[in-house]
């Protein structure tokens, strides 16, 4: 997935998304360790090599992370919670000292009601 991204993106495309689905399987079956070896591994083999191109590109960038919903481990369904997601920009200052986790993506407050003004938000410049 992360070489297909990087190859659209290299050849002149200026949006790529990039589903991954193990995260919510193993949350609909409630493995722990399994979830949290997924979203380890989405950090190690797509997000880490597609940031690493983005910031070598020259090119200013968005990416937005998000679930496409919450699926609980202790629930093992679908629910309509608000999803956490992460925003940044290139050149974007950080270090808020939080890691990306529901309960620290609640902790702040922000809430955007509607996918659309969240995917403005990634588009503005």
């Amino acid at each position: 997935k992360a070489e297909a991204a990087i190859h659209a993106l290299s050849s002149g495309q200026d949006f790529v998304y990039i589903h991954v689905e193990a995260p919510d399987e193993c949350g609909h079956h409630g493995q722990h360790d399994l979830k949290i070896k997924a979203i380890e591994l989405i950090d190690e083999k797509i997000v880490g090599p597609v940031l690493t191109y983005l910031e070598t590109s020259g090119e200013n960038y968005s990416v937005l992370l998000t679930p496409d919903h919450p699926t609980p481990l202790e629930l093992l369904t679908h629910v309509k919670n608000p999803v956490p997601f992460v925003l940044y920009k290139k050149g974007q200052e950080t270090g808020s000292g939080l890691s990306y986790t529901e309960k620290n993506a609640e902790s702040t407050g922000l809430f955007v009601e509607k996918g659309s003004e969240l995917m403005k938000m990634l588009l503005s410049k």
